[in-house]
C-alpha cells in the first residue's frame, strides 16, 4: 500500500504540468489531487460514486474527478436524487445531470422522492428530511453500482458554515471539528475531496471549462438556517471581524479534529477499563475528570448504536448527570425517542430500541424577540415583532415546521414561556366556545402520543396562547393588518 501511495503521488506530480493552463484551472485540480492523495481518499481500481445535484459544487467535483480519473486509475459513476420540492425546476436539474453524464460517458442513476411527505410523517424540518433521504439514496445507489465509495461536494465554505452552526448550538470538540474528509455511514465510505477548496475557486474552474451548472433557487431562501449563516452571518463577520473568517474557521476545525482523534485514543482505554457487556461502571468512571467522562460516554453510546448526529452536548450532559447521581435504586432518562438510559445502582445501562417513554419536561422564559434551540427535542423556536397575521398552515396539529401570530399589545409586559404541555392543560381556541383540554385536542387531531411530548406550547399570563399548527387562543388574536404582532416560527433541527 505504501509503495502504491508513493507511485500515485509521483504519477500525479509528473502530470501536474498539464494543470497549469490558467491560474484557477490549475490551482483547483492541484488542490483536488492533493486532497485525494494526502487523505487517501481514492486508489487505483476504485469505483467512485459521485453525488451530483447539478449545482456548481457537485458539477465541479464531477468535472475535476473526470479529469483526474485516468491518472489515478479509478472509475466514475453518478447518482442524482430528485427531491421533488421545486416542481419543474427539480425535473430540469435531473435532466441536466443526466445529459452531463452522457457527455462525459459516465453511468447515471437517479430516483425521485417526496421530501415534503417525509418531513410531515417524521415531524422534522425539510432540511433534515432531505438530508435523511439523500444518505439513504446514496446507500441504494452504491449498492446498484456495487461500490462502497461515495464522493460528496462539501466545500471549505460548507465547512465554515458547519462550524458556526455547531458553535451556535453548543457543540464540543467533535462538533466543532466540522466535516471530515472521510467518514463511514450505513456501510458506505463518504469522501469529501473539496473540503479544502472554496466555492470561488471551483466556480472559476468550471467557468474556465465553459461548463454550465444549475442554480437551486432554495439556496437563497433565508428561511433556512444554513442560508442565513451563508448570506447574512458570514458576510457580516468577514466585513466587521475577520476578513479571512472562512479560512480561520476551517483551520480551527482541522486543529480540533486532530485533537479529537488523540483524545479518543486516550478515552478508549478508559472505556475498556470501566465497561463490560452489561454496561458502564458508574463508581469508577464518575471519579474521572468531567471531560474524560463526557468523551467516554460519547464513545460508549456511539458503539451502542447511537448515530453521531444525535450525540449532542446536551444529550451527553444528561447522561453524565445520571452517571454521577449517588442515589440508590434505579432511575431512567429518555435521551430521544426509542433510546433509554438507566442507572441501576453501580451500573449505567442503555436501550436503543424501546417503547418505554420517560417524559422530560421543559419550560423556558423568553422575551420577544427571541430565538432558542431546545437540543433535547431537536427544535428551534424564534419570534419577531412585525405586523399583520401569518395565515399559512404548514401541517397538521403539532407537526413542524409551524408558524403563528399573536397580539403584541395583549402580551404587553407579561412574562412569556415556551414549555411542554402538562396533564390538565386547557386552552380557549379562537372560534370555539369555552375551553378545551390539550389532551382532547391532541386526541381529536390524532397526534401520536410520543409526538405530543416534544410539542412546544407558548404560555402567557397563565394561559396557553398558541400550539404549533393549531389556532391561537381567544383574546390573543391579531385584530388588523396594521396591528403590531408577534410572529412565531418553530422547526426541527
Amino acid at each position: 500500500m505504501r509503495l502504491f501511495r508513493i507511485w500515485a503521488a509521483w504519477q500525479l506530480s509528473v502530470s501536474s504540468y498539464q494543470f497549469a493552463v490558467g491560474r484557477w484551472w490549475g490551482m483547483y485540480l492541484e488542490l483536488l489531487q492533493n486532497a485525494i492523495v494526502d487523505n487517501e481518499l481514492i486508489f487505483a481500481g476504485d469505483t467512485v460514486l459521485v453525488g451530483v445535484s447539478g449545482g456548481a459544487d457537485s458539477v465541479a467535483l464531477l468535472t475535476g474527478l473526470h479529469k483526474l480519473a485516468p491518472n489515478i486509475g479509478f472509475k466514475l459513476v453518478v447518482a442524482h436524487l430528485n427531491h421533488d420540492l421545486r416542481d419543474e425546476e427539480s425535473d430540469t436539474d435531473m435532466a441536466f445531470v443526466e445529459a452531463l453524464c452522457a457527455t462525459l460517458g459516465v453511468s447515471f442513476f437517479s430516483e425521485k422522492v417526496d421530501v415534503f411527505a417525509r418531513a410531515t410523517d417524521d415531524g422534522i424540518s425539510l432540511e433534515m428530511a432531505a438530508r435523511a433521504e439523500r444518505y439513504e439514496f446514496f446507500v441504494r445507489a452504491a449498492n446498484h453500482f456495487k461500490t462502497k465509495l461515495v464522493a460528496t461536494a462539501h466545500t471549505a465554505d460548507d465547512q465554515a458554515e458547519t462550524v458556526l452552526l455547531k458553535l451556535a448550538r453548543g457543540a464540543g470538540i467533535d462538533g466543532l471539528s466540522g466535516i471530515s474528509h472521510k467518514a463511514v455511514r450505513d456501510g458506505i465510505c463518504l469522501i469529501r475531496p473539496l473540503l479544502g477548496i472554496s466555492r470561488k475557486q471551483l466556480v472559476a474552474f468550471i467557468e474556465d471549462e465553459n461548463q454550465s451548472w444549475r442554480e437551486d433557487s432554495s439556496n437563497n431562501d433565508t428561511a433556512f438556517l444554513r442560508n442565513r449563516v451563508r448570506h447574512e452571518l458570514l458576510p457580516w463577520l468577514k466585513n466587521n471581524l475577520n476578513s479571512s473568517i472562512k479560512e480561520t474557521l476551517c483551520r480551527t476545525a482541522d486543529i480540533l479534529r486532530d485533537e479529537a482523534i488523540w483524545l479518543d485514543k486516550l478515552c478508549c482505554r478508559l472505556l475498556k477499563k470501566y465497561s463490560d457487556k452489561d454496561g458502564l461502571n458508574t463508581r469508577g468512571l464518575q471519579k474521572e475528570p468531567i471531560a474524560a467522562r463526557r468523551r467516554v460516554l460519547r464513545l460508549w453510546l456511539g458503539t451502542s448504536g447511537v448515530s453521531i448526529d444525535k450525540l449532542s452536548f446536551q444529550l451527553i450532559q444528561r447522561a453524565d448527570e445520571l452517571l454521577c447521581k449517588n442515589n440508590e435504586g434505579s432511575r431512567s432518562v429518555q435521551l430521544f425517542d426509542g433510546a433509554l438510559l438507566t442507572r441501576q445502582y453501580d451500573k449505567l445501562l442503555f436501550e436503543l430500541n424501546t417503547d418505554k417513554v420517560v417524559h422530560n419536561s421543559f419550560c423556558i422564559e423568553v422575551k420577544v424577540p427571541f430565538e432558542i434551540i431546545l437540543e433535547e427535542i431537536s427544535i428551534r423556536i424564534c419570534a419577531k415583532i412585525s405586523s399583520g397575521i401569518i395565515k399559512k398552515k404548514l401541517g397538521a396539529v403539532g407537526e413542524l415546521p409551524a408558524t403563528g401570530s399573536v397580539s403584541l399589545a395583549t402580551i404587553g409586559n407579561k412574562p412569556l414561556f415556551v414549555r411542554s404541555w402538562r396533564a390538565g392543560d386547557r386552552m380557549k381556541p379562537l372560534g370555539i366556545n369555552g375551553t378545551q383540554k390539550l389532551q382532547d385536542i391532541f386526541v381529536n387531531e390524532k397526534v401520536p402520543v410520543k409526538q405530543r411530548e416534544r410539542i412546544p406550547v407558548v404560555e402567557c399570563g397563565d394561559e396557553i396562547i398558541w400550539i404549533p399548527n393549531f389556532r391561537v387562543a381567544r383574546g390573543w388574536e391579531v385584530g388588523s393588518g396594521d396591528e403590531q404582532s408577534v410572529h412565531l416560527y418553530v422547526e426541527c433541527i
